[in-house]
């Protein structure tokens, strides 16, 4: 075959590509396009040919040139781009730029392939979404999941057996109407395991009341929760006002922070559990209800007692049976399932598709947690909201985190012992802690700084 023939050969296999394809000389001017790479990119060959790359490029007839790159560097290049966009004619295409050389080395001309992949962004996005709506549907069903005869029970993340033992006793304690005292440090879910119990209850389908009792002034306590008579007081309502124990009557009654109730209106709360009873602020007449009583505390109440600051009695009927919540330092193989179910939420939330690494998770294994789950929920937000990475492994540790110790100390049983060595011990790993924030960007860079 002569050189002609040869030539002609080429220049049908390119003309008939089905890939884009666009040649340029070593001084970047284009020396060849073919059919595909006008109907990919919109730019007509003759627009093309004959023309410097650098010159299209500032007149905006090309958006980006991956030729001019390679055949200054002399190295493949592939760039991805939007072409047109804002218009009818906008997409998505790939250019792959090769540049080719002689016997010295030297680039003499650069072949550019061009890749029409709108299609395939399109599939992206699409299988994004899809995922998205995967992940709204499998918590949709998360909710409904446990609903049967008793109503919606709340849904536990864990895997620990102290865990799985609270939920046994608690479905146990259930169907009667004996008084539950539920016992934890803040942000363990004691709030969460009153409505277990409530909704595994022959009251479930009634109602449940829930009463912070230390979210009440001290001043207006009474009056929210026994109600009052027409004229009771100065300022008092004239028709008089409903209690929320009257609308608790047949439901269950959750009593929140129990150990902040005032000490006068304890009494109160006593002869409702004793006799069924209660008067209204101002009333001479006797409300019966039927009310079962679930409260729940992170205060010492023995303590209180002590002080004269709790009545015994009323301890006494609180506590028919009690439940305790244990930190979630005590039970750290509940942390990556909860890590997996928060992400699951907030990615729903913020339309994000973040996780934590195996890494990260261990790492909050070891962390101190005093917040509990509620301080994991915080920590967890606020890296998925400010990590770039779709996999987070490097926790970001901030001064406001300056509790995170390892999981086998315990500074509150420093406290307790009082001892002058223990309390000497904890402030000088929290000055190592605090020194160390210093030099770390990252809780993995600290938890090697501290070799822990």
């Amino acid at each position: 075959m002569d050189k002609i023939s040869e030539l002609k050969l080429l220049n049908y296999v390119i003309d008939n590509s089905p890939t884009g394809i666009m040649i340029t000389d070593q001084k970047g001017t284009v020396i060849k396009a073919n059919k595909r790479h006008a109907e990919i990119t919109n730019y007509a060959i003759e627009d093309l040919i004959g023309k410097n790359m650098q010159d299209l490029a500032i007149s905006g007839i090309v958006h980006r040139s991956s030729s001019l790159s390679a055949l200054k560097t002399g190295i493949p290049l592939v760039v991805q781009q939007t072409i047109q966009k804002g218009t009818p004619f906008e997409k998505e295409i790939m250019a792959k730029s090769i540049p080719v050389k002689d016997e010295t080395n030297t680039t003499t001309h650069v072949i550019n392939y061009v890749f029409d992949i709108s299609e395939k962004a399109n599939l992206i996005n699409r299988l994004k979404e899809e995922k998205a709506n995967n992940l709204k549907f499998k918590l949709e069903l998360e909710k409904y999941r446990d609903i049967g005869k008793e109503g919606k029970i709340p849904k536990f993340i864990y895997k620990s057996k102290e865990i799985s033992d609270l939920l046994e006793k608690a479905k146990k304690i259930a169907p009667t109407d004996l008084s539950v005292l539920i016992t934890g440090e803040s942000g363990t879910g004691k709030s969460l395991i009153s409505k277990y119990i409530h909704a595994h209850s022959n009251r479930s389908s009634n109602g449940f009341v829930a009463i912070n009792c230390g979210a009440i002034p001290p001043t207006l306590i009474e009056s929210e929760l026994f109600g009052y008579e027409k004229g009771a007081f100065t300022g008092a309502n004239n028709s008089g006002k409903k209690g929320l124990l009257d609308y608790a009557d047949g439901k269950t009654l959750f009593l929140d922070e129990i150990g902040e109730l005032p000490f006068e209106s304890q009494v109160k709360l006593l002869t409702v559990l004793q006799d069924g009873e209660f008067y209204r602020i101002g009333g001479n007449e006797p409300i019966k209800v039927d009310v079962r009583v679930i409260s729940a505390t992170n205060s010492n109440l023995i303590e209180k007692i002590n002080n004269k600051q709790f009545r015994l009695d009323l301890f006494y009927r609180l506590n028919m049976i009690s439940l305790n919540i244990p930190p979630l330092r005590e039970r750290t193989e509940d942390i990556p399932p909860l890590v997996e179910n928060i992400c699951n939420s907030l990615n729903l939330k913020y339309g994000m598709e973040k996780s934590f690494s195996p890494s990260a998770v261990q790492l909050l294994q070891h962390c101190r947690l005093n917040g509990n789950v509620r301080e994991l929920i915080n920590i967890i937000q606020s890296n998925m909201v400010l990590s770039s990475n779709d996999i987070i492994d490097n926790l970001e540790i901030t001064n406001e985190f300056v509790t995170y110790f390892p999981a086998n100390y315990n500074p509150a049983s420093s406290i307790l012992n009082n001892t002058s060595s223990s309390k000497t011990k904890e402030v000088k790993e929290k000055n190592e802690l605090l020194d160390a924030i210093k030099f770390c960007n990252t809780t993995t860079e600290l938890a090697e700084h501290l070799n822990v």
